[in-house]
């Protein structure tokens, strides 16, 4: 065998590469993070799952998968009939019925191991199917109607390959005057109607998918945790469905996921590499908090922490230890998990100092702010637990369920998040008002600024990201409202807004006495360094000064656009 299986412990071997193809894409494509060398042709390149060596090995190793039928496959039948009369005279009866039956019990072998290989066959595939329909919910977010119709064309097409193929052996066969019925390998393969429908059964339903994939995906469910009802009695809260505020967070429940730090930067974002850990609904948090609905995650974290786990690693069983290191999120989440005030409208608005909200416009930089320090807040928790309205005098409300780990402090290990506090803040308070200075200096109209941007023609990656029209509303010259939308939707715009206003400004040398417009060159500035895939750790006096001047000009110009999240911008360096 000259083709042999590159995924580690398998080392399965094949005649051509056709086979160790079929194989490994029945078997191992579903694995990920896998090391696969190709040893074709001196190659020596390594992948890391198996559809991009399938890939390589199609454009670069062609002619490997040219079908060839190997010397060393010939029949049973065909090696005893090489024995002439001659040589077995001098043989006995015994020796030959030994022989006879050697064969017999050599054809029967070969027989069960097909018999297995077919049915190994039958499970891989079931698998992939499995996986595939999965993949169709939830990687690729379609919902079941469009999945069903998606799984429906699938199958015809399999079946009528199928047919098609089984109808062209069945005619081979019946040339070569070989009958099916005798061999039980090929009587399974030609009188399926369906091998599609026949793996589906399996996880036809919800219920049997979820044993199908314990018992095959190796696949962990999720543990639904029942608070205990002799709990309730502290908490004399009643969740009202009629109240809107509490339908809205009933139908926004808190999700934690968790990534490994220790992998490559660019793999993060990657979902295959975030997994949910737990969901609750905020009511329950309201009536229990987090100490009672956190109990379990924080167990199994510290029995990672003490005991860790062995990990068979490239072969090699490998103790490894975790935690929780960093908890980042939206700012209502991690002041809610930090047991900060979740107030920011008024009070102690920043986990990360003391300014009050009075006063968040006269700060500009970190070095006129009073820091939290870790012993400082153990003192305002403390001083918290016994007299709850200090709560609001250090913006403090609680100790964090978090803390009784090992390597975690609510005061290192909650960091700012720039989707937030950039994207969602800082950009759209800029764009906004930086437009809406233009259109009072007559410069152009909100209704010349959409049809400038809805005829705008973006670039293929960029498109992805197109922002809506219906981001920018129609009053934004003359009210204080600022651009909505998602996040990138945002960027984009702020992103491309010196291109519109190129469009609309004929002379553009009036923009360089515009106060505004230097508030906006200094933002990009800012967004430059703090979204550089890397940072040079020199750039950090660079960027806190660019910080200090735009909260400067932006207190000078407009001051009542000082919300927390531009706050927040100071702590970044």
């Amino acid at each position: 065998m000259d083709y042999y299986c590159q995924v580690e412990f398998c080392r399965k071997g094949f005649y051509n590469a056709r086979g160790l193809i079929n194989h490994m894409m029945l078997q191992h494509s579903h694995e990920k993070q896998l090391s696969l060398s190709c040893s074709l042709d001196c190659c020596g390149y390594r992948f890391y799952t198996v559809n991009t060596f399938r890939c390589h090995l199609f454009k670069f190793h062609a002619s490997h998968l040219v079908s060839i039928i190997s010397d060393k496959l010939t029949d049973l039948s065909e090696i005893t009939c090489e024995h002439t009369e001659e040589s077995d005279r001098e043989e006995n009866i015994v020796e030959k019925e030994t022989e006879n039956i050697t064969i017999i019990e050599s054809v029967d072998e070969n027989a069960n191991k097909l018999n297995t290989e077919f049915s190994d066959f039958l499970k891989c595939f079931g698998n992939n199917v499995c996986i595939a329909q999965l993949q169709l919910r939830e990687k690729h977010m379609l919902p079941l109607s469009a999945a069903s119709d998606i799984c429906d064309m699938v199958k015809y097409l399999l079946d009528l390959f199928q047919n098609s193929f089984v109808s062209l052996i069945r005619q081979r066969l019946k040339v070569l005057n070989i009958e099916s019925d005798d061999d039980s390998v090929l009587n399974q393969i030609l009188t399926f109607s369906s091998i599609y429908d026949r793996v589906s059964q399996l996880f036809a339903t919800d219920h049997l998918k979820m044993l199908y994939m314990l018992n095959n995906l190796e696949f962990v469910p999720p543990k639904e945790l029942d608070m205990p009802a002799n709990e309730l009695h502290q908490f004399n809260e009643s969740v009202d469905g009629s109240n809107n505020e509490i339908s809205s967070e009933i139908l926004s429940p808190p999700l934690i996921t968790n990534t490994v730090g220790n992998i490559d930067t660019h793999l993060w974002t990657n979902l295959d590499h975030i997994h949910l850990v737990l969901v609750a609904q905020y009511s329950a948090v309201k009536r229990f908090g987090y100490d009672k609905v956190l109990n379990k995650l924080m167990h199994d974290v510290k029995l990672l922490e003490i005991y860790g786990l062995d990990l068979n690693i490239d072969g090699s069983i490998e103790h490894v230890n975790g935690s929780i290191v960093p908890f980042s999120g939206d700012n209502l989440s991690s002041h809610s998990f930090g047991g900060f005030s979740t107030c920011f409208s008024s009070g102690r608005i920043c986990r990360h100092c003391m300014v009050s909200f009075r006063f968040l416009s006269d700060v500009h930089s970190e070095s006129s702010c009073q820091l939290r320090t870790i012993d400082l807040h153990k003192y305002h928790v403390q001083q918290v637990k016994t007299d709850k309205s200090l709560g609001a005098v250090y913006g403090v409300l609680s100790r964090c369920s978090l803390s009784s780990l090992q390597y975690f402090d609510a005061i290192e290990c909650f960091p700012p998040d720039f989707m937030h506090d950039g994207l969602e803040g800082l950009l759209s308070v800029n764009f906004s008002i930086v437009v809406r200075n233009l259109i009072k200096e007559k410069l152009f109209t909100i209704v010349q600024l959409k049809e400038e941007i809805a005829k705008f023609k973006y670039s293929i990656p960029d498109s992805c990201d197109k922002p809506a029209v219906s981001c920018i509303p129609n009053n934004l010259g003359t009210t204080n409202k600022r651009i909505h939308g998602k996040a990138v939707e945002r960027w984009s715009l702020f992103h491309f807004l010196p291109v519109f206003v190129s469009c609309l400004v004929k002379n553009p040398d009036i923009l360089l006495n515009n106060n505004f417009w230097q508030l906006h060159l200094l933002c990009r500035q800012i967004v430059q360094i703090i979204l550089a895939p890397e940072i040079d750790i020199n750039w950090i006096p660079i960027l806190e000064h660019l910080i200090q001047r735009h909260h400067s000009l932006l207190e000078c110009i407009s001051p009542v656009s000082f919300i927390p999240k531009i706050h927040y911008l100071e702590h970044y360096p």
